[in-house]
């Protein structure tokens, strides 16, 4: 996402608002460490050198599947090597900060869209850039790899609301347990009936689609 005010993202991911819980933890960046003004002050010399570009601020999350953890200096690494793929100029200011609430190991990097030196990164196709580059990573680090673009996958991705609302609660989001849950009943095919009544026991309620040529979904 991008936005006009470094502090407010900051204080958000620093935690230093009114709903604590985050337990933040800065791993990496090109930014020194410290509160949100102090923080928010570096990134401002940046802003000062471009006061005609209204939203300088990009904010990206990288987040693990439930279970797996890395470490911070792991974190900070992958951190580099995606605002590199992205495209980011070498003198870019950006901080990575890790949240630890939930049970997504997950990350916020907060950049400045202008670097150092004047320059501003526009960052065109950069969704599909994001999807190339963390499956990059996946590979080069060795992790759970996910679809990319143009590859086949059963269930249709989550929505960043979806992605968003996980990493807040901590819980699975619902559509991803509906889909588990239909992908596990479904397993050494199994009849209508014994599919229908493996569902009912995992709490999903089952009504078939039925027309003249049968069951036609469920």
């Amino acid at each position: 996402t991008r936005g006009t005010g470094f502090r407010g993202v900051l204080d958000y991911a620093l935690d230093t608002g009114n709903q604590k819980g985050k337990n933040p933890e800065i791993v990496g960046g090109t930014l020194t460490s410290g509160n949100a003004r102090t923080m928010s002050a570096q990134f401002a010399v940046t802003r000062r050198l471009r006061p005609d570009v209204a939203v300088p601020v990009w904010h990206a999350s990288l987040a693990l599947p439930a279970g797996e953890r890395l470490s911070a200096d792991k974190w900070s690494a992958i951190a580099d090597e995606f605002m590199q793929a992205m495209g980011f100029p070498s003198d870019s200011l950006y901080t990575v900060i890790r949240h630890n609430d939930t049970q997504y190991d997950h990350i916020h990097i907060i950049a400045s869209r202008i670097s150092l030196s004047g320059s501003l990164w526009h960052g065109q196709w950069e969704v599909y850039r994001a999807i190339n580059a963390t499956q990059m990573l996946e590979r080069t680090h060795g992790l759970t790899l996910t679809p990319g673009l143009g590859e086949p996958r059963a269930e249709k991705s989550l929505t960043k609301g979806e992605i968003e609302q996980a990493l807040r609660t901590g819980e699975e989001p619902p559509r991803q347990r509906l889909q588990r849950l239909v992908k596990e009943a479904a397993q050494g095919k199994p009849t209508a009936a014994a599919f229908a009544e493996r569902l009912e026991l995992a709490g999903v309620g089952v009504r078939f689609q039925i027309q003249k040529t049968g069951i036609t979904g469920v």
